[in-house]
């Protein structure tokens, strides 16, 4: 079975986090709940890619729901 990190869907979900990172940071600081939801959704996709790899049903039900 192919790794995790060998996925390209994963690869991507990884790749975006940095420039989501930055954009959080350019939120003024009031905007706390906004900065934290963002955050949170961006680990979220990477995160349920892994958890569901190697998992058919499951992986594609948690690709469609992130």
């Amino acid at each position: 079975m192919q790794d995790v990190t060998d996925l390209k869907i994963y690869q991507n979900a990884l790749k975006l986090l940095e420039p989501i990172y930055r954009l959080v940071n350019l939120l003024p600081n009031n905007e706390f709940e906004l900065r934290k939801q963002l955050l949170n959704a961006a680990r979220a996709v990477a995160h349920r890619i892994h958890e569901g790899h190697g998992k058919k049903k499951i992986i594609k039900r948690i690709l469609q729901v992130s």
